[in-house]
């Protein structure tokens, strides 16, 4: 594994892999935010005394 990261440095594939890194990190973060919002919400969404139509169209 470390000497085929050292290989890959030599080419330049971090170049490429250093963005896709990134996006996946900030993926996972969006990931866990949605999470959060849907912990926060289903609750509110489930005992809402508004139409469950209004609701889910969030």
């Amino acid at each position: 594994m470390f000497i085929l990261y050292f290989n890959t440095c030599q080419i330049g594939l971090p170049i490429f892999l250093v963005p896709i890194g990134i996006f996946g990190l900030v993926g996972n973060g969006m990931v866990q935010i949605k999470n959060r919002i849907k912990r926060i919400f289903l609750p509110l969404i489930l005992f809402s005394p508004v139409s469950p139509d209004l609701t889910f169209g969030i």
